[in-house]
Order: structure tokens, then sequence, then C-alpha cells
């Protein structure tokens, strides 16, 4: 076993409920859209403006874990950044609901680094 999956044992969460708490936390709501919206226009004026430069917050992404992503981080293979911090939002929203402290990507993970993307041509 991994460090993730030691991880989770030692704190009794089931991996399956990591899954299902990704689903909810990660869902689009009304607020993301209208974000979105808000940047889309002020992109229209202003081209290359990100969330910060419209002083607007970042929406959710809409995309939940996915099981190929939980087995990967149980076999202690390296994950994407955007991954991993999905991971650590909803561990620490199982972690909030039993009353404990909530956790950084680096006591989740362990010693397994982020898997790097593509280098630019």
């Amino acid at each position: 076993m991994g460090h993730f999956a030691d991880f989770i044992q030692q704190k009794g969460i089931e991996a399956d409920a990591i899954l299902r708490v990704s689903e909810r936390l990660e869902r689009l709501r009304d607020e993301d859209r209208e974000l979105r919206r808000k940047r889309a226009a002020a992109r229209r004026t202003s081209p290359g403006k990100s969330y910060a430069d419209a002083g607007l917050g970042k929406p959710r992404s809409g995309r939940p874990l996915r099981p190929g992503h939980l087995e990967a981080a149980l076999a202690d293979k390296p994950v994407p950044g955007p991954v991993r911090s999905k991971f650590v939002r909803a561990v620490n929203h199982l972690l909030a609901k039993k009353g404990e402290q909530p956790i950084a990507a680096p006591q989740l993970f362990g010693p397994v680094p982020g898997k790097q993307g593509k280098k630019p041509r």
C-alpha cells in the first residue's frame, strides 16, 4: 500500500466516499456559470484577462475525480496537480465532518511527486 492508501485507511475514510464528495464539491453551480459569463464579457472588451485581472473569483471546474484517479493515487502513482487539489478538497471535507484538522497535499501524498505535463514545443 502507498502513502495515500495508508492515510485514508488510518483516518477511516472510504475510497468511494472520496469520489462521491468530489462529485458534489466540483459540480458546476449557477454562481460558477455567472463567473464564466462575466469573464467572457471582460475578455471581449480587453482580450487576455484572467479571473484575477477581471476581479472575479475562480469557478469550480465541473470535473470531479474519476475512479482512474483514485486507483493511481492508491497505487502511489503520480497524479496531476489539479487532481491532487481535488483529492485534498475532498479529503479535507470528510475530515471536517469528523472534526479533524485539514491537511495539505504533502501530508496526503507523501514523497510521491506530482505528474508533470507535456513540455511545450
